[in-house]
């Protein structure tokens, strides 16, 4: 059997309702106010959970770095492309 809570009302009456009510009704208020975990227990139970990974091409790579000489001849062109000289 469900659990009946009474919840004072600003009139001083008390509305009855179960204690899944009540706490579905402060789940939705906590993701309305924007609550992250609020929001996907929310949309998880609406949508179901997400069951398709993304995939992507491979493992994100950075750039290698440059050697001294290859970031002074960069250096350089930079400055030839500012001063307009290319």
């Amino acid at each position: 059997m469900a659990e009946i809570l009474e919840i004072p009302q600003a009139d001083g009456s008390k509305k009855t309702v179960t204690k899944a009510e009540f706490l579905s009704f402060k789940l939705f208020q906590l993701a309305a106010t924007g609550d992250l975990p609020a929001i996907k227990l929310c949309l998880d139970h609406v949508d179901g959970a997400p069951k398709q990974h993304v995939e992507h091409s491979g493992s994100i790579q950075r750039p290698m770095p440059l050697s001294p000489d290859q970031a002074r001849e960069a250096a350089e062109r930079a400055a030839k492309m500012a001063t307009g000289e290319v």
